[in-house]
């Protein structure tokens, strides 16, 4: 892939390009050669146009010569082949510094990607169990307002929600519309005298009701704020140390064994550059160019 951005081209621009391309001959300015240079660049590893490479690559030409330096400092080469051995060194060494930067992005975007797609597939289960346990409160919240006690009215509203929501919900779903049955048949006034009675048998009835629906309530909501918690920590899961590590764990691809085989590649240059010039300079070759 280009690092330069390429303007779609018609049969029209082309042709006039074409003209152009006739009379002209090519970059003059500084500005443009460079752009010329990094208009095929891949991937740098092999240009010999250091500079423009790192610079494209949004790498800092100082920190190989600092590089440079500390190998420079280390091996006190000689003039000549020493001396080109280190820089070679130092290619081979910012090569592997530059397939490290590589691979960290690359399986940073593995893990971004993975992590949305897991907090995607949780988010609406967790938005639904949240959903529910927010009603299951709501209509404990209305069975204990000592100053408004309930109506039908909003309890078949939530009666209607909670069979609409979840199966699993059916226990609570028939302790509400048993306690509907008596509330709706409930006078609003006050009970007389000489049917006190038949009040105390009815009263009796919605009390009954209501704490088998005041069971069913808190079990449903024992069971809703536990499933909350889980899919929370589920949530959390996503992003802790060890999904994460599993999550960078890479698939088999071409790319992935060509930088491998790169990186093994380096590693065996580097060690035969390091190995052949310690044996030069052991063995006094080109002590005549030291003098």
């Amino acid at each position: 892939m280009s690092l330069i951005h390429r303007q779609k081209m018609t049969q029209k621009g082309l042709a006039a390009k074409r003209r152009n391309g006739r009379a002209g001959h090519g970059p003059v300015t500084t500005a443009g050669k460079a752009r010329a240079v990094a208009a095929r660049l891949l991937h740098g590893f092999y240009s010999s146009r250091q500079d423009e490479v790192m610079t494209a690559l949004g790498e800092d030409p100082r920190e190989f010569e600092e590089l440079l330096k500390s190998l420079l400092q280390s091996f006190q080469p000689r003039p000549g082949l020493e001396s080109q051995l280190v820089l070679r060194m130092a290619r081979v060494l910012w090569r592997q510094r530059r397939a490290d930067r590589v691979q960290d992005a690359a399986a940073l975007r593995h893990v971004k990607t993975r992590t949305q797609t897991e907090q995607l597939a949780l988010g609406p289960r967790l938005i639904r169990v949240r959903a529910i346990y927010q009603k299951l409160l709501d209509l404990s919240a209305a069975l204990t307002n000592h100053e408004a006690p309930p109506t039908p009215s909003p309890l078949e509203a939530f009666l209607a929600y909670f069979k609409a929501s979840d199966p699993e919900l059916q226990n609570l779903c028939a302790a509400l519309s048993a306690f509907l049955e008596p509330l709706r048949n409930a006078s609003p006034q006050v009970p007389d005298a000489s049917d006190g009675s038949g009040s105390s048998s009815k009263e009796g009835e919605l009390a009954e009701a209501r704490k088998k629906l005041e069971d069913a309530l808190f079990d449903a909501s024992c069971r809703y704020r536990n499933s909350l918690d889980w899919r929370v920590a589920e949530i959390d899961e996503i992003s802790s140390p060890a999904n994460v590590a599993a999550l960078m764990a890479p698939a088999e691809s071409r790319d992935d064994h060509l930088m491998q085989r790169m990186e093994d590649s380096w590693a065996r240059q580097l060690w035969r550059l390091t190995r052949l010039l310690i044996t030069l300079q052991n063995s006094g070759f080109g002590d005549a160019d030291r003098d």
